[in-house]
């Protein structure tokens, strides 16, 4: 009698554990037949936990087949690790879960068990993320034809001679990685093409308002009309855009000299995207009729104004091939890159940024760079300090690419 008590006793203990495990868990024969299931599986399927005692392990999956595979021992290795499946909730609904099967052999008799997690709101986000790239593809896209657009309607309407038409479609053949064209945006040098060019720039900048930003401020918003462009006197600025669920994607950082906001400006559109203050930051504003007056007086500074578009162009491409094609390994490094070789809120190698700015700037989630910073601190590529990245091996970094 004592004994029977003692495994009464230690039967309500293993129900009870069972339960109270935060994952699903069933338990069935070669048939298929469900012999046991936890309370866990019961409200995942949203079924009584008494309703599995009469079902088959087949009716909680989109995939009998595979189930038929692995109790009948076929490709067993498949088997090994987690699997993703499609449950099947009690009112037909379709769920994400994964999946780890595995044997049981109790007193000679073998039985098999399946541990089921719900991945659905994972799945959830990694179709956002997907859904949030293809629209800033999308994005840089359009823009990408309207810069051209823009372009041909410049030289076409402007008469611009052969041999500047041939040097431009020469540029936008080059590789976008050329050294002498990857800078990320040409700055006062489109004024400054001759000695008479850049004495005359520095005269009408000399009368010019300086409008000051503070560290984090806004410059302008998406949707505001744009009736400037703007070039930076001092600091630092930076681009960016925001999706309807508040994830950020740096698009760019200006620096001194730069010109920003540009390409709305050209075509009178509202801005796509957001400006906002790095640094504190002093900028000039320069009206449409204004820069008219620039170009009429000075032809050289309509050439480089048309090379500046062009070389927008190569690097708007740029960042769409990197967004399709590129690896994580390979987006991280040449935003590293890019960050060194201009000066980019960096010093002797060192670059002052934030993760969450940094991981915004190259379109992966901060705890991903996170990891692939750490694997290039391993491979002494980097050296990584609490506020700061420190590109240690910059021929070595160049090989990820």
């Amino acid at each position: 009698m004592k004994k029977k008590i003692e495994l009464m006793e230690s039967s309500a203990f293993f129900e009870a554990c069972f339960n109270s495990l935060n994952f699903g868990i069933a338990i069935f024969n070669k048939k298929g037949d469900i012999i046991m299931a936890n309370s866990s599986l019961a409200e995942l399927f949203n079924y009584e936990l008494d309703s599995f005692q009469q079902m088959n392990i087949t009716s909680l999956f989109d995939n009998a087949s595979l189930i038929h595979s692995f109790i009948s021992n076929k490709n067993r290795t498949f088997f090994d690790g987690l699997i993703e499946l499609q449950g099947i909730k009690q009112n037909k609904e379709f769920i994400s879960i994964e999946a780890n099967f595995g044997k049981i052999e109790f007193e000679k008799f073998i039985y098999y068990k399946v541990v089921v997690t719900n991945i659905s709101e994972r799945k959830a986000k990694e179709a956002q993320i997907v859904t949030e790239n293809l629209k800033l593809e999308e994005r840089i896209k359009d823009q990408n034809k309207e810069l051209e657009k823009i372009l041909k309607q410049l030289s076409n309407s402007l008469n611009i001679e052969t041999k500047l038409l041939k040097s431009v479609e020469n540029l936008l053949e080059k590789n976008s990685t050329s050294p002498q064209f990857l800078k990320s945006n040409i700055g006062k040098e489109i004024f400054e093409s001759s000695y008479d060019s850049t004495v005359f720039f520095n005269s009408f900048l000399k009368d010019k308002k300086v409008y000051k930003y503070i560290k984090g401020e806004a410059i302008y918003c998406e949707g505001n009309l744009s009736n400037h462009i703007f070039l930076i006197k001092k600091g630092i600025v930076k681009t960016y855009k925001t999706s309807e669920y508040g994830k950020s994607y740096i698009t760019d950082f200006y620096t001194e000299g730069n010109f920003f906001g540009y390409v709305s400006f050209v075509k009178q559109l509202p801005h796509f995207q957001n400006a906002q203050a790095v640094t504190n930051t002093q900028l000039y504003k320069i009206s449409k009729l204004e820069i008219s007056n620039l170009i009429n007086k000075n032809q050289p500074v309509l050439q480089n104004f048309i090379l500046l578009l062009a070389n927008n162009i190569i690097n708007m491409k740029e960042q769409v091939i990197s967004l399709a094609y590129g690896s994580v390994r390979q987006k991280t490094a040449r935003v590293l890159i890019k960050f060194i070789n201009y000066n980019i809120l960096s010093l002797n190698n060192e670059i002052f940024i934030s993760r969450q700015d940094l991981a915004n700037s190259i379109g992966i989630a901060k705890e991903t760079l996170i990891r692939t910073l750490h694997d290039f601190n391993e491979e002494g590529l980097i050296k990584l300090n609490q506020k700061s990245v420190t590109v240690i091996n910059k021929a070595n970094l160049l090989k990820v690419l």
